[in-house]
This record gives structure tokens, sequence and C-alpha cells, in this order.
């Protein structure tokens, strides 16, 4: 038997709290959600298209999703997707052209969109954030080169002391100036997709002064999430440390750095 992942847990989980909650009246309606605030939101994201096909049909297609797991695969995964989308009346998964296309019987707001995109993400481990997907769009510098920055795994003894610690919430982002000698970049860290029901996975980015990536991981970050930032040896050159916890795992550390000296960029 297929193993279920966390979007049908999550499901179980809701009905076993509304059944619980109607022990005390069980003809009480379920109590409203409040209503989520209203994202400002001027365009969408290059991998999202929309169509317009007819009064009561409106087709959107994401591209760029992420594929199951081999051992996470699940029977009617797209009509479990489908309810989480507004007045959505069909939902197909294509991990053949990595898209995901759905229609829904009105236009939806970009916010609501945003909303849906992340529910999916969030339940589901296939679609990307809309955290992603916006930075996806970020211009890439001519000159990224994988090794223009290392990461590695560091011993706890070599972290700052005293850091200050800033968690990553597992539906938006973080990001934070970023120290490159003369220059002063950025660092970006957004969630990826779902790493479990509990966590996201992340995908972090180095950006320079004038806003193009120049560096990217997206293996090292996920679970329970921290990032400090330090210029450990006065070089104008800020060091990135990550702090990682998975599901009870001893912590784990790692130091990215750049591979350049300061006086390369001065």
């Amino acid at each position: 038997m297929k193993k279920t992942i966390s979007i049908l847990a999550t499901v179980t989980a809701l009905l076993a709290c509304a059944a619980v909650a109607g022990e005390d009246d069980p003809f009480a309606d379920p109590p409203s959600e409040p209503p989520r605030p209203e994202r400002e939101i001027a365009k969408l994201p290059k991998a999202v298209t929309y169509r317009h096909e007819g009064q009561d049909r409106q087709v959107y297609v994401i591209s760029g999703i992420y594929p199951s797991p081999k051992d996470q695969e699940i029977e009617n995964l797209d009509s479990l997707y489908q309810a989480l989308i507004p007045d959505c009346t069909s939902l197909q998964l294509n991990f053949s052209t990595n898209t995901c296309t759905f229609v829904t019987s009105r236009s939806l707001s970009f916010s609501e969109l945003a909303y849906a995109i992340d529910d999916l993400a969030k339940y589901g481990g296939n679609l990307p954030y809309w955290a992603e997907l916006e930075a996806r769009d970020l211009p890439v510098a001519e000159s990224i080169h994988a090794d223009r920055y290392k990461i590695a795994k560091t011993m706890a003894d070599r972290l700052p002391p005293s850091p200050a610690w800033y968690s990553i919430p597992k539906h938006s982002g973080f990001s934070a100036p970023l120290g490159m000698g003369r220059d002063i970049g950025k660092l970006l860290v957004v969630p990826t997709t779902a790493f479990c029901m509990c966590h996201s996975r992340y995908c972090i980015r180095i950006l320079d002064a004038e806003g193009q990536v120049i560096w990217k991981d997206e293996t090292s970050a996920y679970g329970s999430v921290r990032v400090s930032i330090a210029d450990i040896d006065d070089d104008t050159m800020h060091e990135v440390f990550i702090e990682r916890h998975d599901h009870g795992k001893e912590g784990v550390h790692y130091m990215i750095q750049s591979n350049t000296g300061a006086e390369d960029d001065r």
C-alpha cells in the first residue's frame, strides 16, 4: 500500500478535530475561519499562466512543480489538491512536464491565487510556494558559478560568539543585507515546498549589489531552520551560518562563505 503524504494526514487530523469539537452540539455550524489578509501582488510570477476560456472556465498553469518521492505517492492526489483551490472544477498534475493545471469557475484575485498555491505547497510538497515562484524571476548574474560560495558542515565551536539567530518561517521568506567587501549584497532564504507536515524545504540565494543571483543552494536547508550572519575573520565578507534540526535529530550547522577573498572585491 502506498504511503500517504502530509496532505492526507492533515485532512484526517482536521476531520478528527471537527468530530471532537462537535460533541457538545452535533448540529452546530462548524466555526468559520477568519478571512485572510489581502496580499499586495502586482503581477504573476513567470511560472504562472492564466487564460480565460469562457464564462465559467478560467485555466491556470503552474510550471516547475516538484515530483513526489516514490515512497510518498498516493492515489487521487489531483482531487485532494483540487479541494484546496476556491471554486476549482478540475485539477491535473503532469510530472512529465512538471506542470499543475487547474480550472476554476471564476477568476481568482492574485491574493486568492497566491494563498491557494501556498496551500498546495504546504500540504502536498509538489507545488512551489509563491515566494519561491517570485524568487525564480530574479535576474541571474552572467558570472554565476556554483563555486562562487562554498557551504560545508561546521562545528558548533566555530560559530560566532553569541550569534543572533533568525528563524525561517515555513511559509514565507527571510532576507538580510550581506557584506561583500566594498559592496552590500543580500541573503534571501525562501521556502520551496513542504518537507513534511510541519516543516518546509528552503532555497538559499545570495544576491549581488545589483540584485542579481550569484549563488544558490536548494539541498541543505530543510526542517526547522535558523540563520545567523557574521564577519568572523574581519575581512568585510560576511559568513552565513545555518542551523538545521530534522525531526529530533542532532542539530547540524553549516557555514557559507565566499570562495573569493575580500581583496578581490575591493
